[in-house]
């Protein structure tokens, strides 16, 4: 199975008039994600200190009628469930998050992980009725673009997990 590309992550962003990169560094997607992000002139990468910030920072953007996607690492989104609850579901702000696995490999059920973190990943999701999506292999990077409109159209947050490390 080939692994999810970046430059086509990078794409797909494009392809949905992302202006705003929001991120805490994540192993999984830093290298061929994040890194590349910085030198394309068509986004504007903004670090934060935690995660829950990028999600306060995101509704703002919103809110001035920008678009933004939230670039974490799962440990993150787990520290940000409050903000997530908060502010994307109670306030309906479309956060849309691009959140890799930790040392995830693709092709593996993440609910059958042995970290518990990935495991659980899925389930908290649901039971917060927040819509996710799963990809770790090529040729799913273009299914970015709906998630990224429905969630901008229905103002309502997605959350993208990304299993594997993207590839150049």
């Amino acid at each position: 199975m080939k692994q999810l590309v970046g430059k086509e992550i990078i794409s797909a962003l494009a392809a949905s008039n992302i202006e705003y990169i929001l991120s805490l560094p994540d192993i999984t997607t830093s290298e061929h994600v994040l890194k590349p992000l910085f030198k394309d002139k068509r986004f504007q990468v903004i670090q934060v200190c935690k995660e829950d910030e990028a999600i306060s920072i995101s509704a703002g953007l919103y809110a001035a009628g920008k678009k933004s996607v939230i670039l974490i690492q799962h440990t993150g989104l787990l520290d940000s469930i409050n903000s997530l609850r908060a502010v994307s579901m109670e306030i309906q702000n479309p956060s849309v998050f691009l959140v890799g696995l930790l040392r995830h490999k693709s092709g593996f059920d993440p609910n059958n992980s042995e970290r518990y973190g990935i495991k659980i990943m899925q389930s908290i999701l649901t039971a917060m009725d927040t819509s996710f999506t799963y990809i770790d292999k090529n040729g799913q990077e273009p299914s970015i673009i709906p998630i990224i409109n429905n969630a901008y159209n229905n103002a309502q947050p997605h959350v993208v997990l990304i299993g594997g490390v993207p590839q150049e």
